[in-house]
Protein backbone atom coordinates (compact mmCIF):
# COMPACT_ATOMS: atom_id res chain seq x y z
CA UNK A 1 0.00 0.00 0.00
CA UNK A 2 2.81 2.38 0.83
CA UNK A 3 4.35 1.77 -2.61
CA UNK A 4 1.08 2.67 -4.35
CA UNK A 5 0.76 5.83 -2.24
CA UNK A 6 4.33 6.86 -3.01
CA UNK A 7 3.85 6.32 -6.76
CA UNK A 8 0.56 8.21 -6.89
CA UNK A 9 1.74 11.17 -4.79
CA UNK A 10 5.03 11.42 -6.68
CA UNK A 11 3.40 11.35 -10.13
CA UNK A 12 0.68 13.85 -9.30
CA UNK A 13 3.15 16.11 -7.51
CA UNK A 14 5.54 15.99 -10.46
CA UNK A 15 2.76 16.87 -12.89
CA UNK A 16 1.49 19.76 -10.79
CA UNK A 17 4.87 21.35 -10.15
CA UNK A 18 5.86 20.99 -13.81
CA UNK A 19 3.11 23.44 -14.80
CA UNK A 20 3.81 27.09 -15.56
CA UNK A 21 1.04 28.23 -13.20
CA UNK A 22 -0.24 27.03 -9.82
CA UNK A 23 -2.85 24.28 -10.15
CA UNK A 24 -5.26 26.21 -7.97
CA UNK A 25 -8.68 27.74 -8.54
CA UNK A 26 -9.48 31.36 -7.74
CA UNK A 27 -11.25 30.28 -4.54
CA UNK A 28 -8.01 28.80 -3.22
CA UNK A 29 -6.27 32.14 -3.68
CA UNK A 30 -8.78 33.81 -1.38
CA UNK A 31 -7.45 31.59 1.41
CA UNK A 32 -3.89 32.18 0.19
CA UNK A 33 -4.27 35.96 0.55
CA UNK A 34 -5.67 35.58 4.07
CA UNK A 35 -2.75 33.27 4.91
CA UNK A 36 -0.19 35.64 3.36
CA UNK A 37 -1.51 38.61 5.32
CA UNK A 38 -1.36 36.49 8.46
CA UNK A 39 2.24 35.51 7.65
CA UNK A 40 3.13 39.17 7.04
CA UNK A 41 1.74 40.23 10.41
CA UNK A 42 -1.41 41.96 9.14
CA UNK A 43 -3.82 39.54 10.79
CA UNK A 44 -6.27 37.07 9.27
CA UNK A 45 -7.71 39.55 6.77
CA UNK A 46 -8.18 39.78 3.01
CA UNK A 47 -7.75 43.55 2.80
CA UNK A 48 -5.44 44.99 5.43
CA UNK A 49 -7.44 46.65 8.20
CA UNK A 50 -10.78 45.18 7.08
CA UNK A 51 -11.79 42.39 9.46
CA UNK A 52 -14.12 40.23 7.37
CA UNK A 53 -14.38 36.43 7.61
CA UNK A 54 -14.37 35.46 3.95
CA UNK A 55 -12.83 31.97 3.94
CA UNK A 56 -14.34 28.56 4.60
CA UNK A 57 -11.50 26.75 6.38
CA UNK A 58 -9.90 28.37 9.44
CA UNK A 59 -7.57 25.40 9.92
CA UNK A 60 -6.33 25.56 6.32
CA UNK A 61 -5.66 29.31 6.53
CA UNK A 62 -3.88 29.00 9.89
CA UNK A 63 -1.65 26.16 8.68
CA UNK A 64 -0.74 27.98 5.46
CA UNK A 65 -0.16 31.21 7.37
CA UNK A 66 2.24 29.45 9.72
CA UNK A 67 4.11 27.93 6.80
CA UNK A 68 4.16 31.26 4.98
CA UNK A 69 5.70 32.93 8.04
CA UNK A 70 8.68 30.62 7.51
CA UNK A 71 9.19 32.05 4.03
CA UNK A 72 7.63 29.16 2.12
CA UNK A 73 5.59 29.93 -1.01
CA UNK A 74 1.97 29.53 0.08
CA UNK A 75 0.43 28.12 -3.17
CA UNK A 76 3.21 25.52 -3.34
CA UNK A 77 2.77 24.69 0.34
CA UNK A 78 -0.96 24.22 -0.24
CA UNK A 79 -0.31 21.67 -2.99
CA UNK A 80 2.23 19.79 -0.86
CA UNK A 81 -0.23 19.76 2.04
CA UNK A 82 -2.88 18.39 -0.33
CA UNK A 83 -0.58 15.63 -1.55
CA UNK A 84 0.43 14.60 1.98
CA UNK A 85 -3.18 14.67 3.16
CA UNK A 86 -4.24 12.55 0.18
CA UNK A 87 -1.59 9.93 0.89
CA UNK A 88 -2.54 9.85 4.58
CA UNK A 89 -6.21 9.40 3.72
CA UNK A 90 -5.43 6.46 1.42
CA UNK A 91 -3.35 4.84 4.15
CA UNK A 92 -6.21 5.16 6.65
CA UNK A 93 -8.68 3.71 4.13
CA UNK A 94 -6.41 0.67 3.87
CA UNK A 95 -6.01 0.35 7.64
CA UNK A 96 -9.75 0.59 8.25
CA UNK A 97 -10.53 -1.88 5.47
CA UNK A 98 -8.00 -4.29 7.00
CA UNK A 99 -10.21 -4.48 10.09
CA UNK A 100 -13.01 -5.89 7.94
CA UNK A 101 -11.35 -7.96 5.19
CA UNK A 102 -8.04 -9.75 4.78
CA UNK A 103 -4.95 -7.54 4.18
CA UNK A 104 -4.66 -8.22 0.43
CA UNK A 105 -8.25 -7.17 -0.10
CA UNK A 106 -7.72 -4.14 2.13
CA UNK A 107 -4.87 -3.08 -0.14
CA UNK A 108 -7.23 -3.40 -3.11
CA UNK A 109 -9.79 -1.16 -1.40
CA UNK A 110 -7.15 1.45 -0.60
CA UNK A 111 -5.66 1.38 -4.10
CA UNK A 112 -9.06 1.73 -5.78
CA UNK A 113 -9.81 4.84 -3.72
CA UNK A 114 -6.29 6.21 -4.19
CA UNK A 115 -6.38 5.73 -7.95
CA UNK A 116 -9.74 7.41 -8.39
CA UNK A 117 -9.99 11.00 -9.55
CA UNK A 118 -12.00 11.74 -6.41
CA UNK A 119 -8.92 11.41 -4.23
CA UNK A 120 -6.72 13.92 -6.02
CA UNK A 121 -9.33 16.59 -6.66
CA UNK A 122 -8.84 20.25 -5.62
CA UNK A 123 -5.34 19.71 -4.23
CA UNK A 124 -4.70 23.32 -3.23
CA UNK A 125 -8.08 23.85 -1.60
CA UNK A 126 -8.93 22.57 1.86
CA UNK A 127 -10.61 19.46 0.41
CA UNK A 128 -7.68 17.02 0.94
CA UNK A 129 -7.08 18.37 4.45
CA UNK A 130 -10.73 17.86 5.34
CA UNK A 131 -10.60 14.32 3.97
CA UNK A 132 -7.50 13.49 6.01
CA UNK A 133 -9.10 14.87 9.18
CA UNK A 134 -12.32 12.92 8.60
CA UNK A 135 -10.57 9.61 7.95
CA UNK A 136 -8.35 10.24 11.01
CA UNK A 137 -11.44 10.93 13.09
CA UNK A 138 -13.09 7.68 11.98
CA UNK A 139 -9.93 5.67 12.65
CA UNK A 140 -9.57 7.15 16.15
CA UNK A 141 -13.27 6.65 16.87
CA UNK A 142 -13.01 2.98 15.89
CA UNK A 143 -10.11 2.68 18.31
CA UNK A 144 -12.12 4.21 21.15
CA UNK A 145 -9.61 6.99 21.86
CA UNK A 146 -11.91 9.55 23.41
CA UNK A 147 -9.82 12.70 23.78
CA UNK A 148 -7.97 12.29 20.49
CA UNK A 149 -11.23 11.54 18.68
CA UNK A 150 -12.94 14.62 20.06
CA UNK A 151 -9.99 16.87 19.31
CA UNK A 152 -9.56 15.62 15.73
CA UNK A 153 -13.31 15.93 15.22
CA UNK A 154 -13.10 19.57 16.29
CA UNK A 155 -10.17 20.19 13.94
CA UNK A 156 -12.13 18.54 11.10
CA UNK A 157 -15.00 20.99 11.69
CA UNK A 158 -12.50 23.86 11.72
CA UNK A 159 -11.12 22.53 8.45
CA UNK A 160 -14.64 22.92 7.05
CA UNK A 161 -17.95 23.24 8.92
CA UNK A 162 -19.78 20.54 6.93
CA UNK A 163 -17.48 17.98 8.56
CA UNK A 164 -20.00 18.13 11.39
CA UNK A 165 -22.30 15.99 9.23
CA UNK A 166 -19.92 13.10 9.86
CA UNK A 167 -18.42 14.02 13.22
CA UNK A 168 -21.50 14.82 15.29
CA UNK A 169 -23.56 11.69 14.43
CA UNK A 170 -20.60 9.45 15.25
CA UNK A 171 -19.97 11.18 18.58
CA UNK A 172 -23.66 10.89 19.47
CA UNK A 173 -24.24 7.33 18.23
CA UNK A 174 -21.07 5.71 19.61
CA UNK A 175 -21.50 4.81 23.30
CA UNK A 176 -17.77 4.83 24.03
CA UNK A 177 -17.54 8.43 22.81
CA UNK A 178 -20.46 9.76 24.84
CA UNK A 179 -18.04 10.68 27.59
CA UNK A 180 -17.26 14.10 29.01
CA UNK A 181 -13.61 13.87 27.94
CA UNK A 182 -14.51 13.29 24.29
CA UNK A 183 -17.23 15.94 24.39
CA UNK A 184 -14.92 18.50 26.02
CA UNK A 185 -12.13 17.81 23.52
CA UNK A 186 -14.63 18.41 20.71
CA UNK A 187 -16.43 21.45 22.13
CA UNK A 188 -13.57 23.53 23.56
CA UNK A 189 -11.71 24.26 20.26
CA UNK A 190 -14.99 25.13 18.55
CA UNK A 191 -16.09 27.47 21.33
CA UNK A 192 -12.65 29.10 21.30
CA UNK A 193 -12.88 29.74 17.55
CA UNK A 194 -16.44 31.11 17.78
CA UNK A 195 -15.34 33.48 20.55
CA UNK A 196 -12.39 34.63 18.46
CA UNK A 197 -14.40 35.11 15.27
CA UNK A 198 -17.13 37.02 17.12
CA UNK A 199 -14.63 39.43 18.64
CA UNK A 200 -12.27 39.69 15.64
CA UNK A 201 -14.75 39.68 12.75
CA UNK A 202 -18.02 40.49 14.47
CA UNK A 203 -19.46 37.29 12.93
CA UNK A 204 -19.79 33.67 13.95
CA UNK A 205 -20.37 32.41 10.39
CA UNK A 206 -18.17 33.01 7.33
CA UNK A 207 -19.30 35.31 4.53
CA UNK A 208 -18.46 32.48 2.11
CA UNK A 209 -21.84 30.99 3.04
CA UNK A 210 -23.32 33.63 0.74
CA UNK A 211 -21.93 31.74 -2.24
CA UNK A 212 -23.33 28.42 -1.05
CA UNK A 213 -27.06 29.03 -0.97
CA UNK A 214 -29.54 29.38 -3.81
CA UNK A 215 -27.04 29.69 -6.64
CA UNK A 216 -28.90 27.31 -8.97
CA UNK A 217 -32.51 26.24 -9.64
CA UNK A 218 -33.28 23.15 -7.59
CA UNK A 219 -34.04 20.81 -10.51
CA UNK A 220 -30.91 21.91 -12.38
CA UNK A 221 -28.83 21.33 -9.30
CA UNK A 222 -30.32 17.89 -8.68
CA UNK A 223 -29.36 16.95 -12.25
CA UNK A 224 -25.86 18.32 -11.74
CA UNK A 225 -25.16 16.60 -8.43
CA UNK A 226 -26.59 13.36 -9.80
CA UNK A 227 -24.07 13.59 -12.61
CA UNK A 228 -21.24 14.07 -10.14
CA UNK A 229 -22.60 11.19 -8.07
CA UNK A 230 -22.57 8.95 -11.15
CA UNK A 231 -19.09 9.88 -12.30
CA UNK A 232 -17.46 9.08 -8.96
CA UNK A 233 -15.09 11.89 -9.71
CA UNK A 234 -14.21 10.98 -13.29
CA UNK A 235 -14.74 14.19 -15.19
CA UNK A 236 -14.10 15.29 -18.78
CA UNK A 237 -10.58 16.38 -19.58
CA UNK A 238 -11.96 19.81 -20.44
CA UNK A 239 -13.17 21.01 -17.06
CA UNK A 240 -15.49 23.57 -18.60
CA UNK A 241 -17.98 20.81 -19.48
CA UNK A 242 -20.63 20.74 -16.73
CA UNK A 243 -23.23 18.63 -18.48
CA UNK A 244 -24.82 16.00 -16.21
CA UNK A 245 -24.14 12.34 -16.83
CA UNK A 246 -26.78 10.35 -18.76
CA UNK A 247 -29.83 9.32 -16.75
CA UNK A 248 -29.17 5.61 -17.29
CA UNK A 249 -25.67 5.97 -15.87
CA UNK A 250 -26.99 7.95 -12.91
CA UNK A 251 -29.53 5.23 -12.10
CA UNK A 252 -27.01 2.42 -12.53
CA UNK A 253 -24.46 4.01 -10.24
CA UNK A 254 -27.14 4.93 -7.74
CA UNK A 255 -28.21 1.28 -7.64
CA UNK A 256 -24.61 0.18 -7.10
CA UNK A 257 -24.11 2.73 -4.32
CA UNK A 258 -27.33 1.72 -2.57
CA UNK A 259 -26.46 -1.97 -2.84
CA UNK A 260 -22.98 -1.26 -1.46
CA UNK A 261 -24.45 0.67 1.45
CA UNK A 262 -26.77 -2.25 2.24
CA UNK A 263 -23.89 -4.74 2.12
CA UNK A 264 -21.68 -2.59 4.33
CA UNK A 265 -24.46 -1.89 6.83
CA UNK A 266 -25.39 -5.61 7.11
CA UNK A 267 -21.85 -6.94 7.49
CA UNK A 268 -21.26 -7.82 11.17
CA UNK A 269 -17.59 -6.85 11.07
CA UNK A 270 -18.50 -3.38 9.82
CA UNK A 271 -21.44 -3.00 12.17
CA UNK A 272 -19.09 -3.78 15.04
CA UNK A 273 -17.12 -0.70 13.94
CA UNK A 274 -20.05 1.70 14.27
CA UNK A 275 -18.08 4.87 13.38
CA UNK A 276 -16.91 3.28 10.12
CA UNK A 277 -20.41 2.09 9.27
CA UNK A 278 -21.89 5.54 9.88
CA UNK A 279 -19.13 7.20 7.86
CA UNK A 280 -19.49 4.93 4.82
CA UNK A 281 -23.28 4.76 4.77
CA UNK A 282 -24.61 7.92 6.43
CA UNK A 283 -22.11 10.63 5.55
CA UNK A 284 -22.44 10.54 1.71
CA UNK A 285 -26.22 10.59 2.03
CA UNK A 286 -26.15 13.48 4.50
CA UNK A 287 -23.90 15.51 2.19
CA UNK A 288 -26.08 14.73 -0.82
CA UNK A 289 -29.23 15.90 0.94
CA UNK A 290 -27.59 19.02 2.37
CA UNK A 291 -26.26 20.03 -1.04
CA UNK A 292 -29.64 19.64 -2.66
CA UNK A 293 -31.12 21.82 0.07
CA UNK A 294 -28.42 24.50 -0.28
CA UNK A 295 -28.29 24.53 -4.11
CA UNK A 296 -24.91 26.24 -4.54
CA UNK A 297 -23.85 27.48 -7.96
CA UNK A 298 -23.24 24.77 -10.53
CA UNK A 299 -19.63 23.64 -10.27
CA UNK A 300 -19.19 24.73 -6.63
CA UNK A 301 -19.00 21.19 -5.35
CA UNK A 302 -15.59 20.70 -3.73
CA UNK A 303 -17.13 19.91 -0.36
CA UNK A 304 -19.04 17.02 -1.87
CA UNK A 305 -15.88 15.34 -3.16
CA UNK A 306 -14.98 14.21 0.34
CA UNK A 307 -18.34 12.43 0.52
CA UNK A 308 -17.66 10.87 -2.89
CA UNK A 309 -14.44 9.39 -1.52
CA UNK A 310 -16.35 7.75 1.36
CA UNK A 311 -18.97 6.52 -1.08
CA UNK A 312 -16.32 4.98 -3.35
CA UNK A 313 -14.64 3.36 -0.34
CA UNK A 314 -18.00 1.83 0.59
CA UNK A 315 -18.43 0.36 -2.90
CA UNK A 316 -14.87 -1.02 -2.97
CA UNK A 317 -15.26 -2.53 0.51
CA UNK A 318 -18.63 -4.04 -0.40
CA UNK A 319 -17.08 -5.74 -3.45
CA UNK A 320 -14.27 -7.10 -1.29
CA UNK A 321 -16.89 -8.51 1.10
CA UNK A 322 -19.28 -10.15 -1.38
CA UNK A 323 -17.08 -11.39 -4.22
CA UNK A 324 -15.95 -15.04 -3.92
CA UNK A 325 -12.32 -15.31 -2.77
CA UNK A 326 -11.38 -17.35 -5.84
CA UNK A 327 -12.72 -14.70 -8.20
CA UNK A 328 -10.92 -11.99 -6.32
CA UNK A 329 -7.64 -13.86 -6.45
CA UNK A 330 -7.98 -14.48 -10.20
CA UNK A 331 -9.04 -11.06 -11.39
CA UNK A 332 -8.52 -8.87 -8.38
CA UNK A 333 -4.88 -7.87 -8.87
CA UNK A 334 -5.35 -7.13 -12.57
CA UNK A 335 -8.56 -5.16 -12.02
CA UNK A 336 -7.11 -3.15 -9.16
CA UNK A 337 -3.95 -2.35 -11.13
CA UNK A 338 -6.06 -1.31 -14.11
CA UNK A 339 -8.23 1.00 -12.00
CA UNK A 340 -5.13 2.49 -10.40
CA UNK A 341 -3.31 3.13 -13.70
CA UNK A 342 -6.35 4.48 -15.56
CA UNK A 343 -7.35 6.66 -12.63
CA UNK A 344 -3.90 8.24 -12.36
CA UNK A 345 -3.67 8.63 -16.12
CA UNK A 346 -6.99 10.49 -16.15
CA UNK A 347 -5.91 12.71 -13.27
CA UNK A 348 -2.64 13.66 -14.95
CA UNK A 349 -4.51 14.47 -18.16
CA UNK A 350 -7.00 16.68 -16.32
CA UNK A 351 -4.20 18.59 -14.57
CA UNK A 352 -2.61 19.40 -17.93
CA UNK A 353 -5.89 20.37 -19.55
CA UNK A 354 -6.83 22.57 -16.60
CA UNK A 355 -3.60 24.49 -17.04
CA UNK A 356 -4.68 25.40 -20.56
CA UNK A 357 -8.40 25.86 -19.90
CA UNK A 358 -10.26 28.55 -18.01
CA UNK A 359 -10.22 27.19 -14.50
CA UNK A 360 -6.63 27.01 -13.39
CA UNK A 361 -3.65 28.07 -15.46
CA UNK A 362 -5.41 30.26 -18.02
CA UNK A 363 -7.28 32.20 -15.37
CA UNK A 364 -4.13 32.59 -13.28
CA UNK A 365 -2.18 33.98 -16.21
CA UNK A 366 -5.02 36.33 -17.16
CA UNK A 367 -5.57 37.73 -13.69
CA UNK A 368 -1.88 38.23 -12.99
CA UNK A 369 -1.72 40.11 -16.31
CA UNK A 370 -4.62 42.26 -15.10
CA UNK A 371 -2.82 42.92 -11.81
CA UNK A 372 0.29 44.06 -13.68
CA UNK A 373 -1.82 46.23 -15.97
CA UNK A 374 -3.46 47.90 -13.00
CA UNK A 375 -0.15 48.66 -11.35
CA UNK A 376 0.97 50.33 -14.55
CA UNK A 377 -2.09 52.48 -15.26
CA UNK A 378 -3.47 53.19 -11.79
CA UNK A 379 -0.96 52.68 -8.99
CA UNK A 380 -2.67 52.88 -5.63
CA UNK A 381 -6.07 51.98 -7.05
CA UNK A 382 -8.33 49.29 -5.67
CA UNK A 383 -10.07 46.69 -7.78
CA UNK A 384 -13.66 45.50 -7.80
CA UNK A 385 -14.11 42.05 -9.37
CA UNK A 386 -16.40 39.03 -9.22
CA UNK A 387 -13.37 36.79 -8.57
CA UNK A 388 -11.04 38.40 -6.03
CA UNK A 389 -8.67 35.52 -5.20
CA UNK A 390 -5.86 35.58 -7.76
CA UNK A 391 -6.12 39.36 -8.18
CA UNK A 392 -5.85 39.77 -4.43
CA UNK A 393 -2.86 37.47 -4.11
CA UNK A 394 -1.08 39.10 -7.07
CA UNK A 395 -1.30 42.62 -5.69
CA UNK A 396 -1.16 44.31 -2.31
CA UNK A 397 -3.94 46.72 -3.30
CA UNK A 398 -7.43 46.39 -1.81
CA UNK A 399 -9.63 44.04 -3.83
CA UNK A 400 -13.41 43.96 -3.47
CA UNK A 401 -15.60 41.15 -4.73
CA UNK A 402 -19.13 41.07 -6.06
CA UNK A 403 -20.35 38.39 -3.65
CA UNK A 404 -19.48 40.33 -0.49
CA UNK A 405 -17.34 37.40 0.65
CA UNK A 406 -14.11 39.16 1.51
CA UNK A 407 -15.39 42.67 2.29
CA UNK A 408 -18.43 44.70 3.30
CA UNK A 409 -19.93 47.45 1.14
CA UNK A 410 -18.52 50.78 2.19
CA UNK A 411 -19.66 53.15 -0.54
CA UNK A 412 -22.86 53.70 -2.51
CA UNK A 413 -21.30 52.88 -5.92
CA UNK A 414 -20.00 49.55 -4.64
CA UNK A 415 -23.39 48.78 -3.20
CA UNK A 416 -25.09 49.45 -6.56
CA UNK A 417 -22.86 46.93 -8.27
CA UNK A 418 -23.32 44.38 -5.50
CA UNK A 419 -27.07 44.55 -5.94
CA UNK A 420 -26.71 43.47 -9.55
CA UNK A 421 -27.43 46.81 -11.20
CA UNK A 422 -25.47 47.43 -14.39
CA UNK A 423 -23.09 50.31 -13.75
CA UNK A 424 -21.84 52.89 -16.19
CA UNK A 425 -18.63 54.86 -15.99
CA UNK A 426 -20.56 58.00 -15.02
CA UNK A 427 -22.41 56.33 -12.14
CA UNK A 428 -19.19 55.86 -10.21
CA UNK A 429 -18.05 59.47 -10.29
CA UNK A 430 -14.62 60.91 -10.84
CA UNK A 431 -12.85 58.49 -8.53
CA UNK A 432 -13.77 55.36 -10.48
CA UNK A 433 -12.51 53.89 -13.74
CA UNK A 434 -14.45 51.23 -15.62
CA UNK A 435 -11.97 48.90 -17.32
CA UNK A 436 -12.90 46.33 -19.98
CA UNK A 437 -11.13 43.83 -22.21
CA UNK A 438 -7.72 43.78 -20.66
CA UNK A 439 -4.98 42.34 -22.90
CA UNK A 440 -4.68 38.56 -22.45
CA UNK A 441 -7.80 38.59 -20.29
CA UNK A 442 -10.72 39.05 -22.63
CA UNK A 443 -13.05 36.81 -20.62
CA UNK A 444 -13.08 39.29 -17.72
CA UNK A 445 -16.21 41.22 -18.62
CA UNK A 446 -16.14 43.96 -16.02
CA UNK A 447 -13.63 45.30 -13.58
CA UNK A 448 -14.02 48.44 -11.52
CA UNK A 449 -11.08 50.50 -10.38
CA UNK A 450 -11.39 52.95 -7.52
CA UNK A 451 -8.58 55.41 -8.06
CA UNK A 452 -6.91 56.85 -5.00
CA UNK A 453 -8.04 60.40 -4.33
Amino acid sequence: MLVAIAIAVALVGWRVFALDAPASSDDAFIAFRYAQNLADGHGIVFNVGDHVWGYTSPLHVLVLGAVGALGVDIPSAAVVLGLVATGWSAWLVYRLAARVVEPRLAVAVGVVVLGSHVTFQYLALETPLVGAMLWSFVALACGGRRVATGLVGALACLARPDAALLVVPILVATPALRHWRAIAAFVVPGVAWVAFSASYYGDVLPNSLRAKFGGAPRLDYVKWIAGQFARWGTEPVERTNWEPAPLALNLAVLAIAVAAAVVVARTPRVRALRPLCLALVGYPLAMLVSYIVMRPAIGHDWEYWNALAFELAAVALALAIVLPPRAIHQIGAVAVALVFVLGLRGKLAVIGASNDAYWDGARYRAYTAVAGYLRAIAPGASLFSGEPGILGFATEAPVFDGFLISHRPTTAPEFLLLQGKVPTADSFGAHYVLARDFPAAGFIELSLLRVAR
